[in-house]
């Protein structure tokens, strides 16, 4: 574990010192700003569950199996999983992600112990809309699967520096929470706050790795790593169980995680091992 993870502990201190930088808080708060404002626009317009039957309708475009893999992407262990993929060569991710989570975690409960909305389900007859899945009826807004889908493509966003694959990261986080609509599962002003709560906390985790970086330490790093590894197990034992038409995708996800884990750990094993045979020579 020391092996692994101590060499790359000062130098990922040193990278956070550097984050978010301006050009990524562009592309964190402003897309935020547009969300709330999307939602705000909705709101005024057509009441909280406006947008609802246009984007439940979209539902039959595609086989049902297909939007169960899409929003389970929002799904905690399956982004944990995926951090697998990111962190190794990153580490300096491991502590804004902790700091992340832990606003992510606020944000979304405060919301639904203090306002306790009623999902589609619980207003709906099932004759009336569209769904996949096993569906709750309470604690609707604001959506967590969005937050979680926004603040994994907010550290994808970090790790990919290019416009496009910023661009690219930000439509896959959004197309993961929107599909929270057409599955039955929220309204379209719970995915909207839920995906801006998402960015903020990315970028507030950021800024407080960049003020702390002495958070980045062996047990934050190994410890959200070891959590993401659990993530993986649970997906290859059939998580998430409410929603079993995304099991093998699901499975396959966490399989490949664990294999670039392995692999890259690996990689950077092999390199250290020849900078220490060159210097030895």
């Amino acid at each position: 574990m020391r092996r692994i993870f101590r060499p790359g502990l000062a130098a990922a201190r040193k990278v956070q010192t550097t984050l978010p930088g301006s050009t990524l808080s562009r592309w964190l708060l402003w897309p935020a700003l547009a969300l709330l404002l999307a939602a705000a626009t909705l709101f005024l317009g057509g009441g909280y569950h406006a947008g609802f039957a246009t984007l439940n309708g979209l539902m039959p475009l595609a086989p049902p199996v297909v939007w169960a893999v899409l929003t389970e992407f929002g799904d905690t262990a399956v982004a944990l999983c995926l951090l697998l993929v990111l962190l190794p060569g990153r580490w300096y991710l491991a502590w804004p992600v902790l700091i992340a989570s832990v606003f992510g975690t606020a944000f979304t409960h405060v919301f639904k112990g203090f306002w306790p909305v009623l999902r589609p389900s619980g207003l709906l007859s099932p004759d009336q809309f569209h769904s996949v899945g096993a569906l709750t009826a309470d604690q609707s807004f604001p959506s967590g699967h969005s937050q979680t889908a926004l603040t994994l493509a907010g550290f994808v966003m970090v790790c990919c520096p290019p416009p496009w694959a910023r661009a690219l990261a930000l439509a896959g986080g959004l197309a993961v929470a929107l599909s929270r609509v057409p599955v039955g599962m929220h309204w379209p002003i719970d995915t909207l706050v839920g995906a801006a709560g998402g960015l903020v906390c990315v970028w507030l985790g950021l800024e407080m790795a960049r003020r702390l970086p002495q958070g980045t330490t062996l047990v934050v790093v190994g410890g959200l790593t070891g959590l993401s590894l659990l993530a993986a197990c649970l997906l290859l034992t059939g998580h998430p169980p409410a929603n079993p038409l995304a099991h093998g995708a699901m499975a396959l996800v966490g399989a490949l995680s664990l294999l670039a884990f392995v692999g890259q750990v690996a990689r950077g094993g092999l390199r250290r091992a020849k900078a220490r045979d060159q210097k030895a020579i």
